[in-house]
């Protein structure tokens, strides 16, 4: 049996320190992810084994910090771009038609990742403030078990 999921996320996040003139640091998170699942049982199994992988995409920012100088304001902030792909196996048990338990294990994962920040610095001795651009690009591989467990409740 093959079923195809589909997942979204994000999130913002904003901070404020009292009495400040600006508002602190805030950032923001989108990600989404496209997962085929195989089922290897069959439909009257009592526990379903199960094959999946996820092909996701993400994107991180964090911005809102900056440095206020008599010349003006330097803003400074992060950005991180990431492309990956994961496999695992799960294990599952329904204990009523729509309720079941799921213990996954997600097996390997690898993922591109793209980061840039910005940010000011100022030389103490002469008050110059400039503008520090840096870009890293990096490959992450993970094939240790990450297991997991889930009450699932099927609508």
């Amino acid at each position: 049996r093959f079923a195809l999921g589909l997942g979204l996320e994000g999130a913002v996040t904003t901070s404020a320190t009292v009495g400040a003139m600006a508002p602190g640091p805030s950032s923001g998170s989108a990600a989404i992810g496209v997962s085929p699942r195989f089922t290897l049982t069959s439909p009257s199994a009592p526990v379903a084994f199960t094959v999946l992988a996820t092909a996701f995409t993400g994107y991180f920012s964090q911005g809102g910090t900056s440095l206020i100088t008599p010349l003006g304001e330097f803003p400074a902030g992060a950005q991180t771009l990431t492309v990956g792909a994961m496999g695992g196996i799960a294990l599952e048990k329904r204990f009523l038609e729509r309720f079941a338990v799921r213990i996954q294990a997600q097996v390997a994962r690898v993922s591109f990742n793209r980061s840039w920040t910005a940010f000011p610095t100022q030389d103490p001795s002469t008050g110059v403030v400039s503008e520090n651009r840096n870009a890293a690009s990096y490959v992450s591989a993970s094939f240790v078990p990450s297991p997991s467990i889930e009450l699932r409740l099927y609508l």
